[in-house]
């Protein structure tokens, strides 16, 4: 796996203090100057190169705890939400289509096997999969060291891949 530095205090120092030499009030941008300034830093320059080739993996899970009342919302939400991903109806794939971004949607760890979905969408979707659901962390570790370790692999294959 290639060497990921840490981000860079000086360039967030320098993309700071050019921010607030900017024209405008302190805080107009909102969180959009202080996202300039991760940036600066995770990229080591000021100001931030511009962003290209942007991808957006949605990786799905059920947190196992969720079925014993602790969650807003019921662990079978998670799949439907799934399905409305891949459908290209939730208002992240309306944001990502009017910046020409793809969404992609992996499930790592729902609790469903979207036996509905055809073959190949099943197949793409779950090529990842780790598990169902998560373990219930009052329980249990949501996930075992090596579960934990295939989903951070699963991320790290998708960086080259869309």
């Amino acid at each position: 796996m290639p060497y990921v530095s840490a981000p860079s205090d000086i360039a967030r120092d320098h993309s700071a203090k050019r921010l607030a030499a900017l024209a405008t009030p302190p805080g107009a941008l909102g969180r959009l100057g202080e996202l300039g300034i991760w940036l600066a830093s995770c990229q080591g320059h000021v100001p931030p190169k511009p962003v290209n080739d942007v991808r957006l993996v949605i990786f799905a899970g059920d947190h196992g705890v969720a079925s014993h009342g602790v969650s807003a919302f019921p662990p079978a939400i998670t799949g439907a939400m799934v399905r409305t991903f891949l459908a290209g109806k939730a208002a992240v794939n309306a944001l990502a289509a009017t910046h020409g971004v793809a969404v992609r949607v992996l499930d790592l760890g729902v609790d469903d096997d979207f036996a509905d979905l055809d073959e190949a969408t099943r197949a793409a979707l779950t090529v990842h999969k780790v598990r169902r659901s998560s373990g219930a962390i009052h329980l249990e570790d949501a996930l075992t060291p090596e579960q934990t370790r295939q989903a951070l692999d699963a991320g790290a294959a998708t960086r080259s891949r869309h």
